[in-house]
């Protein structure tokens, strides 16, 4: 049986070596194990719930100085201190005292191995629930001696299954033990802290605390948002960058977009395209033309005179012919010129447009922040995962 039950994916420790295949399970190499692989339950430290968690909690400004620390306080954040520090806790909400209590002063674990070792020592035992009363597996004999009172007062039932025999006959002999069984329902077991909502977006908190932790270094909300959407570098330049003074820059899915809701645009734009296009190819081909007749002239056979050929002069004339010209042929009308003729015709990036994309970054940015600081300030009330 395993130490604990999860409702959540619990992380593994920082040194195992598992990998997840295409079915999304996880394994880890065991010889001992059929195909040399076992299945194995949890997810890495990081992209563990839990570990996000403890990580809310070690920014709270409360938390931190309840722990001991220095921490720099205006007069109402001093005012919310003493209040929350106060609270004696009510039927579903734990006292303050029994959060620290619980938690213990988790800024003396630094990092991921920091994290692990006050999940061995803490972090386990709150999140957890005994497995002894999860049906995953068969329990072991020191596992049926750790509930003998609760046999005895008839909490739990015990039945001894032989492996000698079929399924078959196991599964009948059990039912008919279970028709005679008397079972009094309680409330369902629960950890002493436990997630709020019954689905959390881990990857949506893991942006949220990198922009909260962004902010707190001062960085602006549009810089923060350009970092934790990952946006590349020749947006974040373009965006964070004042645009009406700059050249005319092009996007294609802004012209694809608009041919999409306007196809007489589109047509008009591509008919102008190839007209232009065509009267650049038609030069081209007459300037090549006139090439392939000068280096026809020159590969003509020449005859030299006596003199000519002792002072090795009088031969072709590299001014002229395919020599002379110092470039390859220009197809216009190719999809690639054609493309980037349609993009410099048919759209223009506007410094509304981007303004507009600006506001979006920051308001998003914006949403993430007070995300965030829900969650630092339900963390301090022994919750978390609000705002989901």
């Amino acid at each position: 049986m395993t130490v604990r039950y999860f409702p959540k994916p619990q992380p593994l420790s920082p040194n195992t070596k598992t990998w997840v295949d295409s079915g999304g399970v996880r394994w880890q190499k065991d010889k001992r194990a059929r195909g040399g692989r076992r299945e194995v339950k949890g997810t890495w430290c990081t992209d563990s719930i839990y570990y996000l968690w403890f990580e809310y909690l070690k920014r709270s400004k409360n938390y931190k100085k309840a722990c001991g620390y220095e921490v720099e306080m205006t007069e109402e954040e001093q005012k919310a201190y003493k209040k929350w520090r106060a609270f004696k806790g009510t039927k579903t909400r734990k006292s303050t005292e029994k959060i620290l209590s619980d938690f213990g002063d988790i800024h003396a674990y630094e990092g991921v191995d920091g994290f692990w070792k006050w999940w061995i020592k803490r972090g386990q035992y709150l999140f957890g629930i005994e497995p002894i009363n999860q049906l995953e597996s068969f329990a072991s004999v020191a596992d049926v001696n750790s509930i003998a009172d609760k046999v005895e007062d008839g909490t739990f039932k015990l039945v001894a299954i032989p492996t000698n025999i079929k399924m078959g006959t196991i599964k009948r002999r059990l039912n008919k033990l279970l028709k005679e069984m008397t079972v009094t329902p309680t409330e369902e077991q629960t950890a002493a802290y436990f997630i709020e909502q019954p689905k959390v977006d881990v990857k949506s908190l893991r942006s949220c605390l990198l922009a909260y932790d962004l902010s707190q270094q001062g960085m602006d909300a549009l810089e923060i948002g350009i970092q934790v959407r990952n946006i590349d570098a020749a947006e974040a330049d373009d965006l964070i960058e004042d645009g009406r003074s700059r050249s005319r820059q092009y996007d294609i899915a802004k012209l694809q977009s608009a041919a999409t809701r306007d196809v007489k645009r589109y047509w008009a734009v591509y008919d102008k395209i190839i007209g232009g296009l065509k009267k650049k190819q038609k030069k081209e081909d007459a300037f090549w033309d006139k090439v392939h007749e000068e280096q026809m002239e020159k590969d003509k056979p020449k005859k030299r005179t006596r003199e000519e050929l002792l002072n090795n002069v009088g031969e072709f004339d590299s001014r002229f012919g395919y020599d002379g010209v110092g470039r390859t042929k220009v197809d216009y009308l190719s999809d690639e010129h054609i493309r980037e003729a349609m993009l410099k015709e048919g759209y223009r990036k506007s410094h509304y447009e981007r303004t507009q994309r600006k506001q979006s970054i920051r308001t998003n940015t914006y949403k993430l922040l007070t995300k965030a600081r829900e969650n630092i300030e339900a963390t301090e009330s022994g919750m978390f995962g609000v705002g989901h």
